[in-house]
């Protein structure tokens, strides 16, 4: 068993990463986490990992804004008032850390955009497109993991899918469920879950052509 401090944005571990019977790693934060069985299949060599976070978001709220607005929100729907923003397109990028506090150990940066999207819906809704940057403190560095979906901002849970990964999160895919766990105007404290299959072992003609 190999225990390490990975922190990926929240309020995460010092973790233990252990390897159970079907060869998935598996890490434990405070509380223990159990690999969910899944009903699809995975590439050769690949393992799961479930962990979590915290994304802080500072949307226009100065000082320390982490997220800009780049296009505002469309202004006349022929008639039909603007209330969810629908139109906007934000550019972010946030601290990721181990803990709610925007001061403890930080594991990285979430970088990317979001556009809202509701038109006409109860309540405002994003399409959330972003990659995690992981520093070295996390026990990841130099890799990434990327994320894709529909944000229903006010739901109490959501869940956006990850498209993929780079370094340790080569051909990562999975999903993510996120809580918001704090907002105050345009700040908003994400709390995420990652359930990610990542890593593989291709082999063509007999021949490894991934690791």
């Amino acid at each position: 068993m190999a225990v390490w401090t990975v922190v990926v944005g929240c309020i995460i571990w010092t973790t233990a990463v252990t390897v159970n019977a079907q060869g998935h790693e598996h890490t434990s934060f405070s509380k223990q986490v159990k690999p969910q069985s899944l009903s699809f299949g995975t590439l050769a060599g690949q393992e799961y990992l479930q962990f979590s976070f915290y994304l802080h978001d500072n949307l226009d709220t100065r000082p320390g804004a982490s997220a800009v607005t780049v296009v505002p929100p469309v202004q006349s729907m022929d008639g039909i008032p603007n209330l969810h923003g629908f139109g906007a397109i934000a550019v972010f990028d946030d601290a990721m850390t181990e803990g709610p506090d925007p001061s403890s150990q930080s594991i990285g940066r979430g970088r990317g955009f979001y556009v809202f999207n509701a038109m006409v819906d109860n309540g405002a809704s994003l399409e959330f497109v972003w990659t995690a940057v992981f520093n070295d403190a996390s026990g990841f560095g130099g890799s990434t993991i990327s994320f894709k979906g529909y944000d229903k901002i006010d739901d109490e849970e959501r869940e956006i899918a990850i498209t993929g990964g780079t370094g340790k999160f080569r051909l990562a895919r999975g999903w993510a469920t996120i809580r918001t766990s704090a907002a105050n105007g345009g700040a908003a404290k994400l709390y995420l879950t990652c359930s990610v299959y990542y890593g593989a072992d291709l082999t063509y003609s007999g021949h490894t052509m991934i690791n």
